[in-house]
């Protein structure tokens, strides 16, 4: 099965394992990704759409991209992430399941980001997190969305985990032989003798002249 995936969704990893995040020094940088953090909350809780989703996904990079380590930012950026890809109605899996590589916030047109350890690292982080929030806040508005997140990034784990459905699922990326060109037809070339369309007359070949 081919796929064009790479070339119309660029989903943003939720973490990157290896950049430490620390708090930002600067309290004013702190506040502000507080807010933005503060508005994300709001729009996953309650009915969440596309749309909200997707501002919501925007609003959690700006903020940790000004504080890596906002308080719940990471875990509502993996949430966000994980239900944006039940909106790829272009990308399931014949189950009707969203593509799990889009759950963690994979490209799977990368190559790097198929590696067998660089997928369960995302899941470890991701799943970590989601847990500790459902754990933590069992009263928190965002907890529907939480959990939703949760059984998605399991269900892709599962997908991602066996070596034969991963191996199923990223033959999309595999490119195809290229077709075998037809043999061009022989042709007579000079000094070379003729062709084998050319026939020779039987007196020219036996040395009699003709008439």
């Amino acid at each position: 099965m081919k796929s064009n995936i790479g070339a119309s969704v660029s989903p943003i990893p939720p973490m990157n394992p290896s950049i430490p995040r620390r708090r930002a020094k600067d309290a004013a940088l702190r506040r502000e990704a507080e807010r933005y953090v503060s508005t994300a909350k709001d729009l996953l809780s309650g009915q969440i759409t596309e749309d909200k989703i997707e501002r919501c996904r925007h609003l959690l990079i700006k903020a940790l991209g000004l504080d890596p380590c906002a308080p719940s930012g990471q875990a509502l950026l993996v949430a966000a992430v994980a239900l944006r890809a039940t909106h790829h109605h272009r990308y399931r899996l014949p189950s009707g399941a969203p593509d799990p590589y889009l759950v963690f916030g994979l490209n799977p047109a990368v190559l790097t980001a198929r590696d067998p350890a660089v997928i369960q690292s995302y899941y470890h982080q991701a799943s970590d997190l989601l847990n500790r929030s459902l754990c933590s806040h069992p009263l928190d508005p965002c907890y529907p969305a939480f959990s939703h997140a949760a059984r998605l990034v399991a269900d892709a784990w599962a997908v991602l985990s066996d070596a034969h459905r991963k191996e199923s699922l990223d033959s999309r990326f595999e490119k195809p032989p290229p077709p075998p060109q037809p043999l061009a037809p022989p042709t007579a070339q000079p000094g070379r003798g003729t062709s084998a369309a050319t026939t020779i007359p039987s007196d020219v070949a036996h040395g009699r002249r003709a008439g």
